[in-house]
């Protein structure tokens, strides 16, 4: 009995030790792709924090900077054009995706919640046709969205995104502001302010 145990706890730190140095090993790949600062998803209560990140840059390692001290375990899309920064100290928590087109900023300070979408293009095209000749695209490998509307997004520094919210093209979050959980923001949000809503609407001002 106390062999099985010993054998039994000695598999799962094997295992644990695995996943954590995985972890580790896949973070540190994504230097070749992204300027990354210090303290890249370094969490003392979770070691196995970022092991949902996936990052795809399609473009110059310079166009996707993350501050130090970022924790995130997110998706990013960026394509070959897009410029991705995320500043020092932001949390982007699970299952959220950020699909840059042209251009996104988030700020320092950040909190971004599960299952959010910060996304600065619509896409797809307006267009039937160039839909149609985009689908036919698709066994050929993943099509770009160039051919869709896009507008810069900005997210400025202390913003709170609450889970499910979405952030589409041309918004800009003024600092310190909070989006309501579920929320979609397709207008500009002013500083210090909550909203929330489809579409995100002003609440009231944040407490300070």
């Amino acid at each position: 009995m106390i062999f099985r145990k010993i054998f039994i706890y000695s598999m799962d730190w094997l295992l644990e030790f695995y996943c954590i140095n995985k972890v580790r090993v896949n973070l540190s790949n994504y230097n070749k792709i992204a300027l990354i600062g210090e303290n890249f998803c370094k969490r003392k209560d979770n070691p196995l924090y970022g092991k949902n990140l996936r990052i795809y840059n399609n473009g110059a390692r310079e166009n996707l900077k993350i501050g130090n001290n970022v924790v995130m375990d997110c998706k990013i899309n960026c394509n070959a054009m897009g410029k991705l920064t995320i500043g020092d100290f932001t949390s982007i928590r699970e299952n959220t995706t950020i699909n840059c087109n042209r251009e996104i900023y988030i700020g320092s300070h950040c909190f971004i919640g599960d299952r959010v979408l910060v996304q600065d293009n619509d896409s797809h095209p307006e267009s039937p046709e160039m839909r149609r000749k985009q689908s036919l695209g698709l066994s050929n490998g993943i099509t770009d969205t160039y051919d869709s509307q896009s507008a810069p997004v900005v997210i400025k520094s202390g913003v709170w995104i609450g889970t499910g919210a979405m952030v589409l093209k041309g918004v800009t979050i003024g600092e310190n502001s909070i989006i309501g959980a579920g929320s979609v923001v397709t207008g500009n949000i002013p500083s210090g302010h909550i909203a929330a809503g489809n579409p995100a609407r002003i609440i009231r001002k944040v407490s300070q």
